[in-house]
């Protein structure tokens, strides 16, 4: 059994990522990770509100309206939910769950980690079949680089990205027609 280079670059980032989780705590990386999606979705849904809000409340109208609207509506979004998840995290330090939520950030920390590399190998895959950065012989022979890279694949189907996609152009089409 042959160790490579990829899999000990993958072995010491998955490594990273645990640790990272393990300090960290699971409440704090599932609120980081929720004030990220929500942050996103609650801008594309209600930074019209936001772009009324201020020009009715501050006469403000320019070029750049719906993109500071839309910048404001994520930071509100992404700032009340970080405080959510501190307050819950304060709760969970003074019980004796604050260890049930380290060994829980390791895991999460670990298998997020282990997605973020591989939506890179995918990524970086793809690149490959045009550039031919690396043979294919060094990846399959990998142990640690086949298991990750076919996470990503694995989980998209899952996550509904052609109704959130479907759902943004109609946002977008909405807005354009007022």
């Amino acid at each position: 059994m042959t160790i490579y280079v990829v899999d000990v670059i993958l072995v010491i980032l998955l490594v990273i990522g645990a640790v990272r989780g393990f300090m960290k705590g699971f409440i704090a990386q599932l609120f980081s990770l929720a004030a990220l999606l929500l942050g996103i979705w609650g801008a594309i849904r209600f930074s019209d509100f936001t772009a009324t809000l201020l020009m009715e409340q501050f006469n403000f109208n320019n070029q750049y309206l719906p993109l500071i609207s839309f910048a404001i509506t994520f930071a509100v979004i992404v700032i009340a939910v970080h405080f959510l998840g501190k307050l819950i995290e304060g709760l969970f330090d003074l019980t004796v769950l604050g260890v049930v939520n380290k060994i829980s950030g390791l895991v999460f920390g670990f298998i997020k980690t282990a997605f973020i590399l591989s939506v890179i190998i995918v990524l970086v895959e793809k690149i490959n079949v045009r550039m031919n950065f690396y043979s294919r012989e060094a990846t399959e022979s990998s142990i640690v680089y086949t298991p990750v890279s076919k996470l990503a694949p694995a989980v998209f189907p899952y996550l509904h990205f052609d109704t959130i996609k479907n759902s943004i152009k109609e946002q977008i089409k909405t807005e354009s027609a007022e």
